[in-house]
């Protein structure tokens, strides 16, 4: 399968991040099955005039924003994701001049 060059660059940034908040909150690799809930923030149009209140509906897909910030703690975060057995991906708008980020909750399901 392909993977864009922007894919993996913000992959290789996902990682970084991860593994710095790893690092800080003295955690060790999840084990077992995981949910996880990710929340894109997406630059705010000039027309915008409600951020975070708007929901995102254009590129890109929730479903390729979900893969990316997957893969990307593949070996960080959890072994693989296909630990991964509850997911939740949402897309808003940014405040007016806020930079877009993401968010990632990870917590583990019991048995």
């Amino acid at each position: 399968m392909y993977d864009p060059k922007a894919s993996r660059e913000w992959k290789a940034l996902a990682r970084g991040c991860y593994a710095v908040a790893q690092e800080t909150a003295d955690l060790p690799t999840f084990v077992g099955s995981l949910s996880v809930e990710v929340i894109a923030f997406f630059r705010c149009p000039n027309r915008c005039r409600e951020p975070h209140s708007i929901r995102k509906t254009s590129r890109p897909d929730c479903d390729n924003i979900a893969k990316a910030a997957l893969d990307a703690g593949n070996g960080i975060l959890w072994a693989d994701d296909a630990q991964v057995a509850e997911l939740h991906v949402s897309k808003w708008v940014c405040y007016s001049g806020q930079e877009p980020f993401v968010e990632v909750t990870v917590r583990e399901l019991e048995a």
